[in-house]
């Protein structure tokens, strides 16, 4: 697995630290970077084209849903991995349609989390 650049945003800063927690056990990246909202991570993805980004919903400024397309814009090759704990099938759908690689609702556990991040960033 190669070194890359990952991306956490949510605006909980206990997700934030989790999610980020997993990634470092993972040892799968060279740069990790936080952000509390969807303006933030477009801002930071500009500078630093992230390979791996985790991604909520519902966030204060700007949706997860309304993040993906731009965010792919910026990154294109960015593996999205949608964090969030509304479950219901049109929002998954849309997220899906949008770019994302996987749709992980919250309470996750850990393994899962680590499981959906290696299988997309191996190789």
């Amino acid at each position: 697995m190669n070194l890359v650049t990952a991306l956490v945003v949510d605006d909980s800063l206990f997700m934030r630290t989790l999610i980020g927690d997993v990634i470092k056990e993972i040892g799968c990246t060279d740069s990790l970077h936080f952000a509390k909202d969807g303006v933030e991570a477009l801002d930071i993805a500009t500078e630093l084209r992230p390979h791996l980004v985790t991604l909520n919903i519902t966030m204060p400024n700007m949706s997860g849903i309304d993040v993906i397309e731009k965010m792919l814009e910026i990154s294109p090759k960015a593996k999205i991995i949608m964090i969030s704990a509304i479950h219901d099938r049109n929002t998954i759908e849309k997220a899906k349609k949008r770019g994302i690689v996987s749709y992980i609702v919250k309470p996750f556990e850990k393994k899962s989390l680590k499981n959906i991040i290696k299988y997309h960033l191996k190789g």
